[in-house]
């Protein structure tokens, strides 16, 4: 069983790159200060995907054998 590699930019203080034991490269992490804000991201989800609200009536077997004879 192998550990995963992390590598640490010192200058900077921060992680730039996590290595899975089974990886050849490491693969840079996103760069947080490009990142979208929540409430933009809502937005744009709202907008492209809006929210619907839907009812579903769960019969429960058990309950509606008893009450109907």
């Amino acid at each position: 069983m192998g550990g995963y590699t992390v590598r640490f930019d010192v200058d900077r203080k921060q992680v730039i790159g996590i290595i899975p034991p089974d990886a050849e490269d490491s693969k840079p992490l996103p760069n947080k200060s490009k990142a979208m804000s929540r409430e933009d991201a809502t937005s744009v989800y709202v907008t492209h995907r809006p929210l619907r609200l839907v009812y579903k009536l769960m019969e429960n077997p058990a309950t509606w054998q008893n009450s109907n004879p």
